[in-house]
């Protein structure tokens, strides 16, 4: 455990009126913060009305807060009697990088449901919205209300993946905001995608680079992905799965394995091919298994339609929980 002294600033006052408060880091992360106040004091973070979760405890003449999810490296706070303070960065640490956006491809269907946006290391949650907009590059107007304002965000479990999703009430046609807002993305139109720069990792550094990507909005998708149509090829220790169009990057992380082995990696399919490396396959029968989860780019699986009318029965008598692919080697 250390301490780390910082000035703690009476909103309004002289700097005559500064008094320290410390600061406590466990294992690098700050946990809590010495102040002068009594346990009824609250704590909030700069420009937020609502009080941060923590416990209180007595430290001799002074109090102990204990937040509940640690303190934020950079970002400011502030408490109920008016002091505010911030918790320092370690600038020996690295920048954030932005590693890509997901799907890659330079044309998706205009009713594309995810993107996902890839980190180099953990990143602060709750502020897609001020960092990530999506413009129509023709006219230069941003899309309002593009995504779905999560909270929480849909983080993996390092906070290094974060899931974006285009309004679901957009793009399924006759529901209210689609018919108040209209469609995210209209077919053959062209896209933008920014991320801009200043956006903090969980370490307190922020993106030093904004991040720009175009690419073209083609017709709705409204077929299902249909295993029928995909090949099989071995190639030394890769699987090379040929497809009908391009899948969900994050889904197929998890829903295709090779004899209930996951792949070590996997390729994003823009070009309809996945490249999946397990290691050297031996001579003879494998089978690949695909959880039927597996999702397209416009949400639609392998058991059924995302956008469906539900006034009409359907027939969902062949559906699967897993379908399997069984190919040879030599």
């Amino acid at each position: 455990m250390r301490r780390c002294l910082v000035l703690l600033f009476l909103l309004g006052c002289t700097p005559k009126d500064q008094s320290p408060a410390e600061i406590i880091f466990v294992n690098d992360k700050a946990v809590g913060v010495l102040l002068e106040g009594s346990d009824t004091l609250s704590v909030f973070i700069e420009g937020s009305p609502y009080r941060m979760l923590g416990t209180i405890s007595p430290n001799g003449d002074r109090i102990l807060f204990s937040p509940a999810v640690p303190f934020q490296p950079g970002q400011t706070y502030r408490t109920s009697t008016g002091l505010s303070f911030s918790v320092p960065v370690d600038t020996t640490l690295q920048s954030p990088l932005l590693l890509g956006s997901f799907p890659s491809c330079d044309t998706v269907p205009s009713n594309l449901l995810k993107m996902y946006l890839q980190f180099s290391g953990p990143m602060s949650e709750g502020k897609s919205s001020q960092y990530v907009q999506l413009f129509d590059a023709t006219t230069g107007d941003t899309v309002k209300n593009a995504f779905l304002d999560l909270q929480p965000e849909l983080w993996n479990e390092d906070g290094t993946v974060l899931t974006l999703w285009l309004d679901p009430g957009r793009i399924k046609q006759d529901l209210i905001p689609n018919k108040k807002l209209g469609v995210v993305m209209k077919d053959n139109n062209k896209y933008r995608l920014n991320v801009a720069k200043g956006w903090r990792s969980k370490n307190g550094l922020g993106l030093k680079q904004d991040y720009s990507r175009t690419f073209v909005a083609s017709k709705r998708d409204v077929t299902k992905p249909d295993i029928r149509s995909w090949n099989v090829d071995v190639k030394g220790d890769t699987v090379v799965l040929g497809l009908n169009e391009a899948l969900d990057w994050s889904l197929l992380h998890s829903t295709i394995s090779l004899d209930d082995a996951l792949p070590k990696t996997i390729t994003e399919p823009c070009e309809r091919k996945i490249f999946m490396f397990f290691g050297k396959l031996s001579p003879g029968d494998h089978t690949l298994t695909i959880e039927s989860r597996l999702e397209d780019l416009a949400g639609n699986n392998l058991n059924r339609l995302f956008e469906t009318d539900v006034t009409t029965p359907s027939n969902n008598s062949q559906a699967k929980d897993v379908y399997t692919l069984p190919f040879h080697v030599k």
